[in-house]
């Protein structure tokens, strides 16, 4: 009987994980270690995707699936489907961090971390982690990689900013421990990211193999601590970031996901974490771009990563973990470590018992009004008033005021659902949107508006995007706004993105930070523009004005 009890299982659990284990073929338990991609889209039984999927869970018996896009019911559908299909009940998987609707069409969605933690109140990131839990278990989601462990060290970091709670150490400690403890409570597995910190660099790692600069001090004093702190806190699991840590691996260009100094050595012996250990999406350029699919899941699994998410082939992988065990290149208790303590981490969710999905509670659950009404509520509290120079907030009804909406994309549903809103409440003398697509008649017509109005509502849609390497305004967007300020019309600039928009505009008189693009944050500024409620969040960023 092995010594790692991490999961907290009785005497009689672990015994039961031990006769599943022995039952185990050795390729079967290297396939519990593939965490293959699925959509949860509707999917006939003669598609393509339904075929690969059955395949995966049929015959080559992998232990769990990511899922990605979909709706709440092709989620339910689809899990159920292929959980009949399992001998060993599957982990199902899937990136939350800001709700169910992040990935489903439907479901509840809540702000990002950032403006969680702009409420103050770690109180709301436990909330949030129980409520996801409860809408994700609904459709069979058992863990959601969350919470983002990484400081927000570089204002220009492309693929963290307002995915961290802060560029804090303690803030985010205390809202990672919040947020794990609302999914232990709810009886979900939780998961600290991206190990060992995707701060510190303007790098995106689905692009390129982001370098981590910093000294082996300050590593361990600034990055760590969060991690620290989940681990104390009892979080689930640990993903590895495809990162380049000079400091604490030696080898040139070798990613995080595939350095034993880095996942055995210090997250396993040094920092003392016996729980599961995930890699990021192995098909992300920060390591499939310099190493082939079997030469990356050997040195995986050698550096002591569990489960392998997303390799760009689950053949592949499968079959060369098997040959190097077979040739002696990976050890087979190497892949029982990681199996038993797999099949440990399915039993103590009791997925047995709760294989099939119960479609009956999903609309009691998912959009119920308890829990939308906890994320309006953490919407509302995030809002932050960073200066107000003029007393623009609530706005003069009285006056003339227009709402010029600037987006780096083209405009879809979430840009126009703020003028919608706002005229809803508000009767506004004019509006207009800017967009990557905008002409300089289209810039001139806008200045032409400011110039006519008393007051300008400014909204902002400056986003991180996966693989977008950056995220600015366009030039002619900053030319635009530069000439616009240079006015002195009275222009309240509101960011629903990029929180450090106002260092590049520093003589703005009145600046708003929503942290993202959500409806129920853009509803939260409208509310508080009419005053309706109070701007009470705190920036737990520094924007050095």
């Amino acid at each position: 009987m092995r010594d790692n009890n991490f999961f907290k299982l009785t005497h009689k659990e672990i015994i039961e994980v031990e006769s599943l284990f022995n039952r185990l073929t050795l390729k079967e338990k290297i396939a519990q270690m593939i965490m293959p991609y699925a959509f949860g889209n509707y999917a006939s039984y003669d598609s393509p995707e339904y075929k690969r999927l059955k395949k995966l869970v049929a015959e080559d018996k992998v232990g769990a699936l990511c899922f990605f896009k979909g709706t709440v019911y092709g989620y339910a559908h689809l899990i159920d489907t292929l959980q009949s299909f399992s001998d060993v009940p599957l982990l199902i998987t899937a990136d939350f961090e800001r709700g169910i609707a992040m990935r489903l069409i439907d479901g509840t969605e809540f702000p990002y971390n950032m403006a969680v933690a702009a409420t103050g109140n770690p109180g709301y990131a436990y909330q949030m982690a129980k409520a996801i839990a409860e809408e994700m278990n609904a459709v069979g989601v058992h863990q959601n990689f969350s919470p983002v462990a990484d400081i927000n060290s570089d204002p220009e970091n492309p693929i963290v900013n307002i995915r961290a709670y802060s560029d804090d150490k303690e803030i985010v400690s205390r809202f990672c421990e919040a947020f794990i403890k609302g999914s232990i409570d709810a009886e979900a597995l939780s998961c600290a990211k991206h190990f060992p910190g995707h701060g510190n660099t303007n790098v995106d790692s689905h692009n390129q193999l982001p370098l981590i600069a910093t000294p082996l001090d300050l590593m361990n004093e600034r990055e760590l601590y969060p991690f620290k702190k989940c681990i104390e806190a009892g979080v689930h699991a640990v993903m590895i970031g495809h990162l380049e840590v000079p400091s604490l691996e030696k080898e040139k260009g070798l990613p995080s996901t595939l350095s034993y100094s880095i996942i055995t050595e210090l997250l396993k012996e040094k920092l003392g974490f016996d729980g599961l250990i995930i890699t990021d999406a192995m098909n992300m350029y920060g390591v499939a771009n310099y190493f082939s699919a079997a030469d990356a899941a050997i040195r995986s699994i050698n550096a002591g990563a569990d489960i392998l998410l997303f390799p760009p082939d689950d053949d592949i992988a499968l079959d060369s973990i098997f040959e190097a065990v077979s040739n002696g290149n990976i050890p087979e208790e190497r892949i029982n470590e990681s199996c038993f303590k797999i099949l440990s981490a399915k039993q103590s969710l009791k997925l047995a018992e709760k294989k099939r999905i119960n479609f009956k509670s999903i609309p009691e659950i998912i959009g119920s009004d308890r829990i939308t009404s906890i994320a309006q509520e953490i919407a509302d509290k995030s809002i932050t008033l960073i200066k107000d120079d003029k007393n623009l907030v609530p706005v003069n009804r009285l006056n003339k005021v227009s709402c010029l909406t600037i987006t780096d994309n083209v405009e879809t549903d979430t840009e126009l659902f703020f003028q919608n809103h706002l005229t809803e409440n508000f009767t506004l003398f004019r509006k207009k949107i800017l967009n990557s697509k905008s002409s300089n008649a289209d810039y001139e017509k806008a200045f032409e508006i400011a110039k006519q109005s008393d007051c300008i509502v400014l909204p902002v849609f400056v986003r991180i995007r996966a693989y977008q390497g950056g995220f600015s305004l366009l030039p002619e967007q900053a030319e635009f706004l530069n000439k616009l300020f240079k006015e002195n019309i009275d222009t309240i600039l509101i960011s629903f993105g990029d929180p450090y928009l106002i260092t590049s505009f520093k003589s703005i008189g009145t600046y708003i930070n929503a942290y993202g693009d959500m409806k129920i944050s853009q509803k939260a500024v409208v509310k508080g523009l009419l005053g309706k409620i109070k701007f009470e969040g705190v920036s737990p960023v520094k924007l050095f004005l």
